[in-house]
């Protein structure tokens, strides 16, 4: 029997994959008893070596085997073959990280955009008209509230941290 293989002639990905879900599914359960019930309740031949062979991605699951072991291990025959747990794990928090990371980005961008701003407004002369000193209170104004907007940020992200 041959190994499907991906192009560097490794075992194909996507029976890794599968591999791997079947050892997460399987958790305390050892390969051995996997492979005695897998024979004893649905007939499939399998060994220790066979259920090896699928956590590793050398021998591909079998359609058939893959709703049988579904059935055994008491999961979804569609979890059985999505990506293991861990790795949507790690792609959920990318995504939930992905957007934090952009607010402090955008918060560094605002905080750095406000001190260029208040170091203008300190060398700007003192207004002589009424106008123009509203246009100065009005911009230290939007500076104070820019730095603000940003200390209450890392403030809320320092509390999600902690909690």
């Amino acid at each position: 029997m041959t190994t499907p293989v991906d192009g560097d002639g490794e075992a194909n990905g996507a029976d890794r994959q599968v591999g791997e879900t079947v050892r997460v599914f399987r958790g305390a359960m050892s390969q051995k008893a996997l492979a005695d019930a897998m024979r004893a309740r649905f007939g499939h031949p399998w060994s220790q070596s066979t259920v090896w062979s699928i956590e590793t991605g050398a021998r591909p699951l079998r359609l058939v085997e893959a709703r049988d072991l579904a059935d055994l291990l008491e999961v979804q025959l569609e979890r059985l073959l999505d990506k293991p747990p861990s790795e949507q794990r790690r792609e959920l928090f990318a995504s939930l990280f992905e957007p934090a990371r952009n607010l402090e980005r955008a918060d560094q961008a605002i905080a750095q955009a406000a001190d260029r701003l208040a170091a203008k407004l300190e060398r700007l002369p003192e207004p002589e008209e009424e106008r123009e000193r509203r246009r100065v209170d009005q911009a230290r104004a939007a500076v104070d509230v820019a730095r603000a907007m940003v200390r209450a940020a890392e403030q809320e992200r320092a509390g999600r941290a902690d909690g």
